[in-house]
């Protein structure tokens, strides 16, 4: 890659070569790939006592990284331009680029077992906060790349995976070709020149539907987060169909044994809060605040003091509720749960910060409904912030005194 960005003039010529080896070589070494870290545990990202690495993963990182680079060189991508157009077949190169990917994409067994272990670990890979840059990650990326300028084709590919994944009862397959379609949503959502129309196809919410229904925990995370970026980018063309996936989202946050599925489902949530109109979603406003007052209630304090993400992802979900309609913090505990929550991360800026935020939104929200509102508003608070301000209490456990700490 260095010599790439030092040296382009020279690379240039030859792209569509070097192009040509790397795909080879990611090819040829992808089932040795897929024996030695998806369906065995070998352990991945090792380096000698030089501190140069020396296992294969990061062989396949630094060439998804080349691939990805290539797709851009000019020489390449005419190339490629001109067989896709040549081939008016099903199987182009863009199916057999997006397939190679899928399979890199999957979640190794070394992944698998640390995110069961730490669901905060999962919530930091999904959300890119981790600076953990694995092949998975670089799959995704080139997907991106792929789909800016041939978003069509990349779709129907990974469309086309994921119905041979699901027929051969390949769930980590299927996991990964979903995982890259959501990355490829998400872009496509941020490109107002994209045709959405193309979203609205059954099959596409189908695919995630089943997803949801799967034995296996990342599977039905997955589909529980792919069918609702799918409704956020589709926009009003599916919301037909968007109430019953979040009532479904919604039970499984307190209904999956798998925090991990649990943990999906809270994020999910955010994508149909901040997509549907108020007038859908605002009779859900209750359940939403209700189902992470009973999440949270089974949680140990002490479990959720060291993840961070995992609040941070509660405590956006939340926020998004309550804003739905403020007054519910009059009426309900949700403020009170609010700095429950934020509690057991308070010595993280950003879950500090947040709060904050949010308490200010309430506060400015409430105080535009008119001095009565804001009056019941302060009265709700005004036991909370007496017990923390008085000295006598400092040694008491107060949530709000520990968020003001470091507001």
């Amino acid at each position: 890659m260095k010599v790439r960005i030092m040296f382009p003039s020279i690379l240039a010529p030859r792209s569509k070569a070097l192009f040509s080896i790397t795909w080879e070589q990611l090819s040829a070494l992808q089932q040795v790939y897929q024996t030695s870290y998806i369906d065995d545990d070998q352990e991945g990202r090792l380096e000698d006592a030089d501190g140069l690495p020396y296992t294969l993963d990061f062989l396949i990182l630094e060439d998804l990284d080349f691939l990805q680079a290539c797709l851009r060189a000019p020489p390449v991508a005419k190339e490629l331009d001109q067989q896709l157009k040549s081939n008016d077949q099903q199987t182009n190169w863009v199916t057999d680029l997006v397939r190679l990917a899928t399979l890199y994409a999957q979640i190794t067994n070394e992944e698998e077992n640390i995110w069961e272990y730490d669901v905060n670990v999962f919530l930091s890979e999904e959300t890119s906060v981790t600076a953990n840059y694995t092949p998975r990650t670089a799959c995704g990326d080139l997907i991106v790349k792929l789909g800016e300028k041939h978003a069509q084709p990349t779709l129907e590919a990974l469309l086309s995976l994921l119905e041979s994944f699901r027929s051969s009862n390949l769930p980590k397959a299927q996991e990964a070709a979903l995982y890259l379609l959501n990355q490829l949503l998400i872009e496509w959502s941020d490109d107002e020149d994209n045709d959405r129309h193309a979203l609205t196809r059954p099959a596409l919410l189908e695919q995630a539907q089943h997803a949801m229904q799967s034995e296996n925990i990342f599977l039905r995370a997955r589909g529980f987060v792919v069918a609702s970026t799918l409704v956020k980018t589709a926009e009003d063309s599916i919301q037909s169909q968007a109430a019953p996936l979040m009532e479904a989202t919604l039970r499984m946050v307190t209904e999956d044994k798998s925090e991990i599925v649990q943990a999906s489902c809270i994020r999910a949530l955010q994508n149909y809060l901040s997509a549907l109109p108020k007038t859908m979603i605002r009779p859900l406003q209750n359940p939403v605040i209700t189902a992470i007052a009973q999440w949270y209630g089974t949680k140990n304090s002490s479990e959720l003091s060291e993840s961070d993400d995992l609040v941070i992802t509660v405590l956006e979900t939340l926020r998004d509720a309550i804003l739905l309609d403020t007054t519910v913090c009059i009426t309900g505990e949700a403020l009170a749960l609010l700095f429950s929550i934020a509690t057991a991360a308070v010595v993280n800026f950003q879950v500090t910060a947040l709060v904050t935020e949010v308490f200010e939104e309430i506060c400015e929200s409430i105080q535009d409904m008119g001095k009565d509102q804001y009056d019941l508003l302060c009265e709700k608070v005004t036991l909370s912030l007496v017990s923390a301000l008085e000295v006598s209490s400092v040694v008491d456990e107060n949530p709000l005194a520990n968020v003001s700490k470091l507001s």
